[in-house]
């Protein structure tokens, strides 16, 4: 009966955990060559699967190209979601860093509703351990 719990808990938590903590997807390409990777839009067939090495998306802007570039990151600055670095006397970089499947689409970033979505999750879980128990 015990095994028979943990396995249910098992297949419920892979059911019900969000997909961007099982497997990440970001943007992935490059406005100088892919005319339909702009700022604010973004095609969807760019949208592919990250090695596990890299958990975090972003985005970065060069004023001097005037390009956009969407990549798979393997690290992030958690300090700021987005910043602004100077290469030269003119030109600066405009990078933006999330976690999320497909979080780098555009230049609005918005905050991420990972914890509640967990909160949820867990409370579901928390609900479907009670009736078990009590059935």
């Amino acid at each position: 009966m015990r095994i028979r719990l943990n396995t249910i808990h098992i297949i419920l938590i892979l059911l019900f955990f969000p997909k961007e903590y099982r497997c990440n997807k970001c943007y992935q390409c490059n406005s100088k060559k892919d005319k339909d990777c702009g700022l604010n839009k973004v095609d969807p067939k760019y949208l592919k699967i990250c090695p596990m090495t890299h958990p975090y998306c972003h985005y970065f802007t060069d004023s001097r190209e005037y390009s956009t570039i969407r990549e798979c990151a393997k690290w992030r600055n958690a300090e700021r979601e987005c910043y602004r670095g100077r290469y030269s006397a003119d030109s600066y970089q405009l990078t933006c860093e999330c976690k999320g499947s497909g979080c780098n689409r555009s230049a609005n970033l918005k905050p991420h509703l990972h914890y509640l979505y967990t909160l949820s999750q867990l409370l579901v879980l928390l609900y479907a351990n009670y009736i078990i128990l009590d059935a």
